[in-house]
């Protein structure tokens, strides 16, 4: 691709993490190559409570994550880690095993919003938030806009929700397998097709951080039951609450009252806790395979 006299301009749709680590790769490249310009669409800023705000995930933030976050010099600030996880447990109906991370892997919880609703942080607490920050400190831009449609031609362009047309060599798509953006992208013809995703259920369940401390002892719990519809499941500690993941076929909201009922879950709660009349939840799907023809041919 030619070089224009004003320098690579990127636009990059979805400003979650994958759209935050594109726009710091392509800002902190080296001294000697060319620095782009890089747009950054999202009209999110994350900072709202519950699933308006949040990218709708368990918020497991990997070692490599964080050494490659550590490698751009960004240290994650400490009011955005909810927990530090030590290692995992997995759990049948046969019996259940331990697995401890690697000495001196770091593994947290967060939150990709700002939190559940009712929560009520004294400081922002959002790690989609700090990424987004982040990749705006190291010189991109931010437009806080829904982009509606992508159109191909000699240079690519993003249409906004109020009409206007922004134009760019090159535009990402960080969207996310939630995003109405893919089939918009598969309408192109260029033969994109999007990932195949399963279904899932997420909760928040409020509990004493104490009793989550002492309970789970900073483990993410992973469970094979063998309940219909349910693959696996998962919970997630976090600081003052625990995220429950589902993921299966179609899985519902009776499908977590189904699970936290089940004896092998409900020996980890405390022995009168009830579900409460307010929790927050969410139904997003999640990627279990890879996207086709991601690039059109031209750009291969």
């Amino acid at each position: 691709m030619a070089s224009r006299a004003d320098g690579l301009h990127v636009g990059i749709i979805g400003g979650g993490p994958s759209g935050a680590f594109c726009a710091l790769r392509l800002l902190t490249r080296p001294a000697e190559s060319e620095r782009p310009r890089v747009t950054i669409f999202d009209r999110r800023p994350f900072l709202e409570y519950g699933p308006r705000g949040c990218n709708m995930c368990a918020g497991v933030i990997s070692h490599s994550l964080v050494s490659n976050l550590r490698r751009w010099g960004v240290a994650i600030p400490p009011e955005v880690v909810q927990r530090e996880i030590d290692g995992y447990r997995l759990v049948t109906r046969a019996g259940e095993v331990q697995l401890r991370k690697p000495a001196g892997q770091a593994i947290y919880t967060a939150y990709r919003g700002r939190g559940p609703r009712w929560a009520d942080w004294p400081e922002e607490r959002s790690f989609d938030g700090f990424l987004l920050r982040t990749a705006v400190a190291a010189g991109a831009e931010h437009v806080a806009d829904l982009v509606t449609d992508v159109r191909l031609g000699a240079r690519p362009r993003c249409v906004l929700a109020g009409g206007e047309e922004r134009e760019f060599d090159v535009v990402i798509a960080a969207c996310g397998v939630n995003s109405p953006m893919l089939r918009r992208l598969a309408g192109l013809g260029f033969g994109y097709r999007p990932p195949r995703t399963a279904s899932a259920c997420q909760a928040e369940i409020p509990l004493d951080a104490g009793y989550i401390s002492e309970a789970f002892r900073n483990e993410i719990t992973i469970f094979a039951l063998g309940l219909p519809r349910v693959k696996f499941a998962a919970l997630t500690p976090k600081e003052q609450h625990l995220t429950v993941t589902l993921i299966g076929e179609r899985v519902r909201l009776d499908d977590l009252e189904s699970f936290l009922e089940h004896p092998l879950v409900r020996s980890r709660l405390p022995t009168r806790w009830q579900m409460p009349s307010r929790i927050c939840f969410c139904f997003p799907r999640f990627p279990i395979a890879c996207a086709h023809r991601p690039l059109p041919p031209d750009w291969q």
